[in-house]
């Protein structure tokens, strides 16, 4: 109905390239950092009062104060809040001071977004290892990512040239994949064999679920 990207079970969770799970060290380490950042973040989002959409909007927001500023913050005039700490600052005082479901300070609040933050840095240096990707420098800081709108750009996420890097072996594992697909006969249609729906297969590499080659992107 809009311009955003549009997501697909068939065209994004069936043919993305996941890691083999036979070469992941710990796995459970994976489930645990997924299991503590959802339970972190359902806890804040509960404590602030708010949905996903304006957490996230805190969560990549460059000029979001530290904790032990909460006070110092909450002291400035509105104007001066926005001029010197961000839009998404000011928006979350405001809030904190209307709503009377929101049970977290101002303090809390914030505390809780830079905790987010680290949690998923280190979610995101855990699937790096999984891949066995560990020589890429992920770098997290404020960056602009091109395929957003100019307006709204800055995000808290990966350095540019790490996103490339791993896009760029990740394509080259879904066309390995793929390969490998073809060599075992799964995507002769004559066969009958064709393309399977689900992920749910014992073949290697997650099964005939890699699809065209290239279609990962």
């Amino acid at each position: 109905m809009k311009n955003d990207l549009s997501y697909t079970p068939e065209k994004i969770f069936e043919t993305f390239p996941f890691p083999d799970p036979s070469t992941i060290l710990n796995e459970s380490h994976l489930e645990t950092l997924g299991e503590t950042y959802h339970e972190f973040r359902r806890q804040l989002m509960m404590g602030m009062w708010l949905g996903l959409t304006k957490t996230y909007n805190l969560f990549h927001a460059r000029s979001l104060p530290m904790a032990e500023e909460a006070g110092v913050v909450a002291a400035l005039p509105p104007k001066d809040i926005e001029k010197q700490y961000g839009k998404e600052t000011a928006s979350l005082i405001r809030h904190l001071a209307a709503s009377q479901e929101a049970v977290y300070s101002l303090e809390q609040c914030l505390s809780g977004i830079h905790r987010l933050r680290e949690l998923h840095v280190e979610m995101d240096q855990a699937v790096l290892e999984a891949y066995g990707w560990s020589d890429i420098s992920l770098r997290h800081d404020f960056y602009e990512v091109d395929y957003l709108p100019e307006n709204d750009r800055v995000r808290y996420t990966i350095h540019p040239e790490a996103r490339r890097e791993i896009l760029k072996r990740l394509l080259e594992l879904n066309h390995r994949l793929y390969a490998e697909e073809v060599a075992q006969g799964l995507h002769d249609k004559k066969s009958g064999a064709g393309r399977k729906k689900g992920v749910g297969s014992e073949t290697k590499g997650g099964g005939d679920t890699y699809g065209k080659q290239g279609e990962l992107f």
